[in-house]
């Protein structure tokens, strides 16, 4: 599924025009990210929790030549799904 069949879901279930379907996904997904971005954790209750993790340097190898490579400080995304989600899709 892409993101033009999220907007097109919306749109059917909702009966807004393609438009501003695509205008409320965008809406939604830029909170999400700008929370993320923030620091911040995003909940959705039975589907999950978008948060940031910190990721410490460390050395890493140059698949190509072997050489060490320091890998720098960074944030990265990250999503985990609720018990409930897990359940739906193992069944």
């Amino acid at each position: 599924m892409i993101k033009a069949d999220i907007v097109r879901i919306v749109s059917l279930e909702t009966g807004l025009s393609l438009p501003k379907s695509l205008e409320i996904v965008d809406y939604i997904l830029g909170a999400i990210s700008a929370s993320v971005a923030e620091g911040h954790r995003v909940h959705f209750r039975k589907f999950g929790s978008f948060y940031p993790r910190k990721k410490a340097e460390r050395v890493g190898r140059n698949p190509a030549t072997g050489e060490e490579v320091t890998i720098t400080a960074r944030t990265v995304p990250c999503f985990k799904a609720s018990a409930a989600l897990r359940e739906e899709v193992n069944t």
